[in-house]
């Protein structure tokens, strides 16, 4: 793998750069992993969250283009899986190069629609929701200061990934990887597989122990497919 190569990773809806926390050492040596951090959380808690998703790739965008030395390659979770796609093409409309590999977990394909709306719910049933997920327990989200915290990244990731308005382009011309939870109650296998009609690419699906969150449950497996679809397009 040459030396330099970088993974940029894009956190689910509510998460922050610490999702990554402990992937680069699990990772070819050769890696650097940069995490996007989104405003609303963590370290840019002061800042107002961002409930658009063209606004979230044009943040995004802003970060990543001084950092585009090839090669590189996109990992996105759930809403950052969605997040990284659609930064793919602003990147090939402004005639930068595209990641050797994106790689999307726990997301349904984006031209297919939304199966469930929940950012206009009242804070109460919002919340069940979040929990409903398996992301939060419900001790967490009651605990003080947490409430004040998270929901408004919340509510405004769920805003911008529910509100996404899918425009049909050209393929992507990099390999495609998606990745998800056998037991995932929200995404199903085939809503994984449709993803293989965004890339003129090599595409492949990954399927892990797991729920909606397997990263998480099944950190060592993922990081390992991760590392191995690292390497074999490098």
């Amino acid at each position: 793998m040459p030396g330099g190569t970088r993974l940029f990773c894009f956190p689910h809806g509510g998460a922050g750069s610490s999702a990554f926390d402990g992937w680069a050492a699990h990772l070819p040596a050769a890696v650097q992993l940069l995490a996007v951090r989104p405003p609303g959380r963590a370290h840019r808690l002061r800042e107002p969250p961002i409930a658009s998703l063209p606004e979230l790739v044009a943040a995004a965008l802003d970060g990543l283009r001084d950092h585009l030395a090839e090669p590189f390659f996109f990992y996105g979770q759930c809403l950052g899986a969605l997040v990284a796609f659609e930064v793919c093409r602003r990147l090939g409309d402004e005639g930068w190069p595209l990641p050797r590999g994106l790689m999307v977990a726990g997301y349904p394909a984006p031209h297919l629609p939304p199966s469930r709306r929940i950012h206009h719910l009242p804070d109460e049933a919002f919340l069940e929701e979040i929990v409903a997920l398996g992301g939060f327990s419900q001790d967490q989200l009651t605990s003080p200061g947490v409430l004040e915290t998270a929901l408004p990244a919340l509510r405004a990731d769920c805003r911008a990934s529910e509100t996404y308005v899918y425009r049909p382009r050209p393929r992507l011309a990099c390999e495609l990887v998606a990745l998800g939870g056998r037991e995932d109650g929200l995404v199903s296998r085939a809503e994984l597989q449709a993803w293989h009609v965004h890339t003129s690419g090599r595409f492949r699906v990954h399927l892990f122990e797991g729920g909606h969150f397997f990263m998480v449950e099944s950190r060592a497996a993922v990081l390992s497919v991760v590392g191995a679809e690292l390497a074999s397009a490098a």
